[in-house]
Parts: C-alpha cells; sequence; structure tokens
C-alpha cells in the first residue's frame, strides 16, 4: 500500500516537472533557421508540432483574409502570420486551391500538405514577405491520377524563401518567373521517381527572368535546373551545393552527383565524369567531356557564352540532351542522345557545328532542333534516326547547312520551317514514315546530291515555299510523289535528279506541281531529269494544275540506288534471271550430250 502512494506520488511530481519546463520555455529559447532576403535577415522559429487541419482550399486575396481564417500573428516581419499544418486535399466532386496574392504582408507557410494539381502559388506578392517550409506537395493518386503539373509557383513575387519542402511531381518541381529575391534551398524534388521514364522528364526547377535568386543544397531525384532568362538578370542567380541523381551505367544503380556550374569562366577544360547536369553561364573557351547525363531536363546547357566545345558524351532519358541558349560558336562532337524527348537545341545561337552526333529515338520531339532566329549553323556527319514520334532534324534558321547526314526511319526526316537559306547537300533521308524532307515558309532552299529514298507518303514536300533549286538528288521508292511542289510554291528549278520507281497511289507521273512559275528542267542548259518511267515520250508531264513538263528529260540517271537499296528493289529479278541462267545452262548441258551420243 505505501509503495502504491509512493508511486503515484512520484508519478504526480514527474508530471509537474515535465509541465513546469513547458510553461517556461519561449519562443526565443527554441531553434531558430536564419535566411538572407536583399535587405534584411528573417529568422523563422521551428514551432513545436500540431495536429493537421484538413481543408479542401486555402484561398487568400487580401490582407484581410489573414484575420478572416484567423490564421495566428499579425503580419509583421516580427511576427508575421502563420499557416501551420494544414492537409489541403480536394474531395471527390470539387477541386482544391492554394492560392495566395496580392497581400501585403509578412507570413509562413509551414508543415502542410496538399494534393492539389497544381501545388501552392504565390503570385503578385511585392510587398511584405513570404516563408515556406516543411511543405510536401503530394502526387495525386486518387481522384487525379495523371500527375502534378507543379508543385510551387512563385510568380511576379518578391522576399520569397522557399526552404526545407518536400515536391513530388511528374512535370515541374518548382517555378519561379518575373520575380526577385528568391531564396530556395535545402528542398528534395522527386519529380516522379517512381514513375516509368518516358513519363517523368520534366524540370525540377525553373527559373524564368528573375533576379538576385539563390539556389543552394537542392536535391532532385529528378529534373534538375532550367534557366530561361535575359543576360542581365542571368549575373544575379547564384548556385551551390546542388545535386541530382544519376543511373550510373558502369555500377548499374544510381548514384548522387553534383550539378556542376560554370559561371564567368575563361579558358577552363573539365572532365565531368562525376557530374550529373552541367550549366555553362557567360563564360568563354570552355571545354567539356566525357560525361553521362540521365534524369534531368538538360543534360548540358550553354547560356551567353562563346568558343565552347562538349564532345565525347552521352545523354539519355532526358527532356532535351544539350541546349545551346544565347551562345555563339559552339562546336559539338562525337556525342550521343539516346531516348530524350528532344536531342539537340539550338535557341538564338550563332555558328554552332554539330559533328558527329547520334540522335536517336528521341520519345517525342526531335533529334535535332534549330529555332528561330539561330543562325548559320552545320550539322555534318550525323546520324538522327528512329525519332518514330517527330522529325529528324527541324530548321527554322538562317543560312543552315546539313551535310553528309544520316536521317532515316523518323516520322519526318528534315522539316524546313520558316528557314531561309537552308542547304542540305550529300544526306540520306530515308524510310521515314511520312516525308522525307518538308519544307514550309522557306526561301532560297537548295537541296543537292541528298538519297531521298523510301519514304512512306513524299519524297519531297514543299507549301508556302518560294526560290529554291532541287538538283542531283536520288529520288527512289517512294509510295507516293518523288516531288510534290503545292499551289503556294513558286521560282522552283527542279533537274538533274533521277526519280526512280516512285509511284504515287492517285496519278501518273512520279512528280506534282500546283505552283506557279517552277522549272523542271533548266532552261539555260536545256538539261531535265532522269524518269524511270519516261519509256519513250521526249518529254515528261508532271501531274498538277500548273500543267508542267519536263522537256528535257535525261536518258539515264545521274544516281544509280546503292547497292543496298538495288538488293530491295531487285532481289526478285536477280533470282528469276539466276534461275533462267540456270535452268538455260542444264538445257544446253543436255543438246550437247545429244549431239555427242
Amino acid at each position: 500500500m505505501h509503495i502504491q502512494q509512493l508511486n503515484k506520488r512520484c508519478l504526480l511530481i514527474l508530471c509537474l516537472l515535465v509541465f513546469s519546463l513547458f510553461i517556461s520555455t519561449d519562443f526565443d529559447s527554441l531553434s531558430v533557421e536564419e535566411y538572407q532576403l536583399d535587405n534584411f535577415k528573417i529568422s523563422i522559429p521551428i514551432n513545436l508540432p500540431k495536429i493537421s487541419t484538413n481543408v479542401e482550399q486555402i484561398v487568400i486575396d487580401s490582407d484581410e483574409d489573414f484575420i478572416t481564417m484567423e490564421f495566428p500573428g499579425n503580419g509583421t516581419i516580427d511576427d508575421p502570420y502563420v499557416i501551420d499544418s494544414y492537409i489541403v486535399r480536394p474531395s471527390l466532386n470539387e477541386s482544391s486551391e492554394f492560392y495566395i496574392t496580392n497581400v501585403t504582408k509578412h507570413f509562413i507557410i509551414q508543415n502542410c500538405e496538399t494534393e492539389y494539381i497544381d501545388g501552392i502559388i504565390l503570385e503578385g506578392l511585392n510587398s511584405g514577405s513570404a516563408t515556406l517550409r516543411n511543405n510536401n506537395v503530394m502526387r495525386i493518386n486518387l481522384f487525379y491520377p495523371a500527375m502534378i503539373r507543379k508543385c510551387f509557383s512563385i510568380i511576379d513575387c518578391s522576399n520569397v524563401i522557399l526552404a526545407n519542402n518536400t515536391c513530388d511531381s511528374n512535370v515541374n518541381g518548382i517555378i519561379v518567373t518575373n520575380s526577385q529575391n528568391i531564396t530556395i534551398a535545402n528542398n528534395t524534388i522527386l519529380n516522379g521517381i517512381n514513375e516509368p521514364a518516358s513519363d517523368r522528364r520534366y524540370c525540377g526547377l525553373w527559373v524564368s527572368e528573375t533576379t538576385n535568386c539563390s539556389i543552394y543544397n537542392n536535391h532532385f531525384e529528378e529534373g534538375g535546373i532550367y534557366l530561361d532568362t535575359s543576360e542581365d538578370k542571368i549575373d544575379s542567380i547564384h548556385f551551390a551545393n546542388n545535386t541530382i541523381r544519376r543511373w550510373d551505367l558502369i555500377e548499374s544503380k544510381y548514384v548522387e552527383t553534383e550539378i556542376l556550374v560554370l559561371k564567368n569562366e575563361f579558358n577552363v577544360s573539365v572532365d565531368v565524369t562525376d557530374f550529373g547536369q552541367v550549366l555553362i553561364i557567360k563564360s568563354t573557351n570552355i571545354t567539356v567531356s566525357n560525361f553521362r547525363f540521365n534524369n534531368s531536363f538538360v543534360g548540358l546547357s550553354t547560356f551567353f557564352s562563346q568558343n565552347c566545345h562538349i564532345n565525347n558524351g552521352l545523354s539519355y532519358e532526358c527532356q532535351i540532351g544539350f541546349l545551346d541558349y544565347y551562345s555563339y560558336s559552339t562546336d559539338y562532337q562525337n556525342l550521343s542522345c539516346n531516348k530524350n524527348v528532344l536531342g539537340v537545341k539550338l535557341i538564338y545561337s550563332d555558328s554552332c557545328k554539330i559533328d558527329g552526333l547520334t540522335s536517336t529515338e528521341s520519345s517525342f520531339y526531335e533529334g535535332i532542333s534549330i529555332d528561330v532566329n539561330t543562325r548559320n549553323t552545320i550539322v555534318q556527319n550525323s546520324n538522327c534516326s528512329y525519332n518514330s514520334w517527330s522529325t529528324g532534324i527541324l530548321d527554322s534558321g538562317l543560312n543552315s547547312t546539313f551535310k553528309d547526314n544520316f536521317i532515316e526511319y523518323n516520322y519526318i526526316g528534315i522539316y524546313l520551317w520558316s528557314s531561309r537559306n537552308s542547304t542540305l547537300i550529300g544526306n540520306g533521308v530515308n524510310h521515314n514514315k511520312n516525308y522525307g524532307i518538308y519544307s514550309s515558309g522557306t526561301s532560297n532552299s537548295l537541296l543537292f546530291e541528298n538519297s531521298v529514298s523510301f519514304n512512306k507518303n513524299f519524297g519531297m514536300y514543299f507549301t508556302y515555299s518560294e526560290s529554291g533549286i532541287i538538283s542531283t538528288n536520288l529520288i527512289f521508292g517512294t509510295e507516293g510523289y518523288g516531288v510534290y511542289l503545292s499551289s503556294s510554291t513558286e521560282n522552283f528549278l527542279v533537274y538533274r535528279n533521277s526519280f526512280i520507281n516512285n509511284e504515287p497511289a492517285i496519278g501518273t507521273s512520279q512528280a506534282f506541281d500546283n505552283g506557279k512559275n517552277n522549272y523542271w528542267y533548266n532552261p539555260e542548259v536545256q538539261i531535265g531529269n532522269f524518269w524511270s518511267d519516261r519509256g519513250s515520250k521526249k518529254t515528261y508531264s508532271i501531274d498538277g494544275d500548273a500543267d508542267n513538263y519536263d522537256l528535257y528529260p535525261l536518258q539515264d540517271p545521274i544516281y544509280y540506288p546503292d547497292e543496298s537499296y538495288s538488293w530491295k528493289i531487285s532481289f526478285p529479278f536477280f533470282l528469276g534471271v539466276l534461275v533462267f541462267l540456270v535452268y538455260g545452262q542444264i538445257r544446253v548441258q543436255e543438246k550437247i550430250r545429244k549431239l555427242k551420243s
């Protein structure tokens, strides 16, 4: 009995001690995290945990909403409003929002979870400050199984800290646009780690037109960092100690690697074997070699740089293998892009050279994409094939040259879109599913000595295009017209080409012309084209409303199909001839024996 009373007294005393310790603890004695914004430092106390509150949405579009919704604090920098431990989850038949805009107060969002498809959005916050810490934006699995489009969006904001958060998205983790004084630190961006690679090659952090942005100690399971900003603003973006997970082909396992940022560097040569993503920013004479990138939004990017040399590397299962952005004279040599969404993209680049590139199996976009206002690009000795849902090469640039490339088994081989002065010479554009070469909105295109063979519907198709020369090409085995000039084409000169066995389902010739002032022969030298189905006719009629003719068809082809193509076409005939010769030889031997007997 005395022992039981003693135990009760001890328990009571212990409870009183714990309670007195609890009530004597104030905010100042708790641990504090500090983050430096542009002009002032914010200290964030780590609060004691509380029970989470389930709500279907949090929408704040005025300072008064903080008071109406009874969030603690008074909105000053010393006593910010606190939105703590909320679970924002949509019901079965309703949408959900976590959206804050047009407020001027200081506030903190912490320890919250949301399954809203657009995550947590801050927009138009140009006064006060916002801190988002220890939040979790989760993939929707129950009602919206397709995707989280983005986890955190910071749009047109100032003085925002995003720290210690977790993103699980298969589109974009964090988007920052048109903002200033932003700190992004110690976040984990999963980006659909449990999804197939084809479903999760999206961006971990996208920064667009933002100044005074610090990015450090973030870990990307997928996606990495993408920049889309002007030259004057990119100087104020700072990086440190960011990592990305990469699949190691040699060890057959995932390894954590550093994201390498070369900014304002000069005359640097780097072996980047151990890095998972590379960003070259405003640098000159940089050589990067021996790399293997995967799982990142962009494997390697050059921004506002010149005379960089990128060689001997592999980028696979990325959104974009290589990105050249406002750079001059970048030299890409002996690179491999495999199973990216897009292989190589050039944006506002000048005098870029791509030599010995293999860009295959791009899952959605082009093997090589040359954007509008990109100039003087040379692509040679490269292989852009098996990009079955899109195009081997897309050219929208000025003065592009494509020489001695293989472009095969794509949906479209080469797509000239609004390009000027493009030259195609010596390329093999074969076995593409729709068009070998498709041209729209172009001028002054030159196509010489190309093999355009075994393409599905059209060998070459031109629309809204003018002033082109098509000469000395082998156009062979198309299941439609070898060359098609639509009603919006004019001033084309087509001569010295070999049209062999192109067989449109409806039509009487191997070419079609609905355009204006197009010539199917060179009137100065009186040389036309070879047509395998001309027979004994002295001229060759071209299908189409232009009522055009080749007045000087050639007697013999300029080019014969090479051995592999000849074998495909002539094997049945060759076999028949072989059988006939063997049979004839047997009959001759029989007659000889009869004569001797």
